[in-house]
């Protein structure tokens, strides 16, 4: 009898200690993602993308689970990456573009971007953007929203662009936007935040 309890009670310990290590394993393998933000699984065995919704096959051949809310088990050789979906702020400057009257002026603008809250949104930002830092990619979005502040700008008179700054805003977001649907990020906001040229012509056209 005492034999018998001499060799359970270490096996009873052994089976403790092994269930304690595949709790904290399995605990550890379980992600939670917060309401701003996604959770982008790779690896083995993620699912069917033609079962599943949140699960993607991009041109590469590499599979993708998207997770929105809640939390998701992982498997083995499956890794994660959590985007933020919360906005940030961009400036963007033009120094110098002459507008459709001839005039050069330098502009200035404020946008506020964010990763696209839909799944698709979500797919082509992990596709471009996934491992960069967020320098890089301010970087990239900041092109964009130069290039169609330059091309709006060389489009209009002076007077228009002075006169209907929220139009303006309106054009240069529906183009830009076009673009950074392509890249998974949408435009929250933009404004024009300053006009100047070098004649002084918009200070001058102010005064009696």
């Amino acid at each position: 009898m005492f034999k018998f309890i001499g060799i359970l009670i270490p096996l009873l310990i052994i089976a403790g200690i092994g269930s304690l290590i595949w709790y904290i394993f399995m605990k550890a393998r379980y992600k939670t993602v917060a309401p701003n933000e996604a959770m982008i699984i790779t690896g083995p065995k993620v699912g069917n993308p033609d079962k599943e919704e949140n699960v993607y096959k991009d041109n590469e051949g590499r599979y993708m689970r998207i997770i929105r809310g809640g939390g998701y088990r992982m498997k083995m050789f499956q890794s994660s990456n959590k985007v933020s979906l919360k906005s940030f702020q961009l400036k963007t400057e033009v120094p110098s573009v002459f507008t459709e009257g001839g005039l050069e002026v330098s502009a200035n603008a404020v946008a506020t971007v964010k990763v696209s809250d839909d799944l698709q949104g979500i797919v082509k930002y992990a596709e471009q953007f996934l491992g960069k830092d967020q320098k890089e990619v301010a970087n990239e979005i900041e092109n964009v929203l130069n290039f169609n502040l330059r091309s709006i700008l060389s489009k209009m008179t002076v007077e228009e662009i002075n006169s209907d700054r929220e139009g303006f805003n309106n054009q240069v977001t529906e183009v830009a936007q076009k673009q950074l649907n392509n890249m998974g990020f949408v435009i929250t906001s933009l404004g024009l935040s300053s006009i100047e040229d070098n004649e002084n012509y918009l200070k001058n056209k102010g005064k009696p």
